[in-house]
């Protein structure tokens, strides 16, 4: 749980500002059925286009004039044909989301903004909940098919970790690092239920993974080593002043109600080699895929058929 963490997005699946692409124009479309963006086969109508700008608008806030709109609604359109590429490579892989998949990744967001929060979000966009999860479920393909084809191909070799710490030296970080166990649930009355349970002898990663709603708790709330700066500040003086073993009272949030347990505390020294290597060699496969992702998605579009009536915009 970082400070400032957002839903997390796919660095490259999900571009917001494109070079214009070629495009056939086709005047001649279905206006009945307001056909507006078709790739490959691939249609999406343009009451299907304004649905999905509106979640769109939850995260680009244009300016209230009418140029700040058309703005928007051009950077969207660059992004929808651009996902619905990747969508149409999906069927060529024979990938999909399960509804197993959506439900983990909708859970998730309810763990990070709240289920409360995210029907408030809504309400204020006037979006509905069908149309948000359509959309999550569109990003998680393009994330599927990204990993597919472009993702599991890097490989990050020793040369590469040279030429890496050569230009990023490990930071001067805090001295102290915990490894802590949490359990995240919505009520007062939970929380309470399974502090009992804990000081009664009941097994803490057990508990996570029955009870707790946070994101981890499949891995027994297994939060990893934290350093200061990694939890949110109403959360980071409770549990790095825990001493090993040591279980929190109940903490408040505006997640919910979480109770932690520090499993192990160490200096630095002890994790930071293996920490700065999976930091180095995530920030450099992150580069390779950035380089790597603009041409492998021109081959797909020169494959394409693709037409925008842009006249309806």
């Amino acid at each position: 749980m970082r400070r400032g963490t957002k839903f997390a997005k796919s660095a490259v699946g999900l571009v917001l500002v494109l070079a214009l692409f070629a495009c056939n124009r086709e005047n001649q479309f279905d206006r009945a059925g307001k056909a507006f963006i078709n790739v490959d086969g691939k249609v999406v109508t343009l009451a299907e286009f304004n649905e999905l700008f509106e979640i769109f608008r939850m995260d680009y806030e244009p300016t209230g004039d009418e140029n700040g709109l058309r703005e928007a609604r051009a950077t969207f359109l660059l992004q929808l044909v651009e996902e619905l590429i990747i969508l149409r490579r999906a069927e060529e892989l024979g990938l999909d989301v399960s509804k197993d998949e959506l439900e983990r990744a909708v859970e998730t967001m309810e763990a990070s903004y709240g289920k409360e929060g995210l029907e408030e979000m809504f309400i204020k966009k006037a979006v509905s909940a069908d149309t948000w999860k359509k959309r999550l479920r569109m990003q998680l393909l393009v994330d599927k098919v990204i990993e597919k084809d472009l993702a599991s191909q890097i490989s990050v070799d020793p040369k590469d970790i040279r030429a890496y710490r050569d230009s990023h030296h490990p930071p001067d970080e805090e001295a102290l690092w915990v490894r802590a166990r949490q359990i995240l649930v919505p009520t007062q009355e939970e929380a309470r239920a399974l502090l009992k349970e804990i000081k009664a002898g009941k097994n803490f990663a057990e508990l996570a993974k029955s009870h707790s709603e946070a994101p981890e708790a499949a891995q027994g709330g297994d939060l990893g080593y934290l350093r200061h700066g990694d939890l949110p500040e109403e959360l980071e003086e409770a549990v790095f002043s825990l001493e090993e073993g040591e279980v929190s009272p109940i903490i408040h949030s505006a997640y919910g109600h979480h109770i932690f347990k520090v499993v192990q505390r160490l200096q630095k020294d002890a994790v930071e080699a293996d920490h700065w290597l999976d930091k180095a060699k995530a920030a450099i496969k992150h580069r390779k895929l950035e380089a790597a992702y603009r041409p492998w998605l021109d081959k797909l579009r020169a494959r394409y058929k693709i037409v925008v009536n842009d006249e309806m915009m």
